[in-house]
């Protein structure tokens, strides 16, 4: 449905990431610090460029998951 132009790692996005937290939830210090720990090897902003491709039909709605609802508990009760 697309081509994808770009697809990467934001350089430095983890340090964003840190930024950001301390701005809406500087309370969070458990978060903050795991980012800071893993210093940008396994978590950071992720950045995808695509077009969407003139030959794709999109009249049909794509669906992926069913349109029925089964009501389900929330939480899971222990023994």
């Amino acid at each position: 449905m697309v081509d994808v132009e770009l697809a990467d790692s934001m350089p430095d996005g983890w340090r964003l990431w840190v930024e950001w937290h301390k701005t809406i939830a500087p309370n969070n210090q458990a978060e903050i610090e795991v980012l800071e720990a893993d210093e940008g090897n396994n978590l950071g902003y992720v950045r995808t460029i695509a077009r969407r491709r003139g030959d794709i039909d999109l009249t049909d709605p794509l669906e992926s998951i069913t349109a029925e609802y089964t009501e389900k508990p929330l939480l899971r009760e222990f023994a």
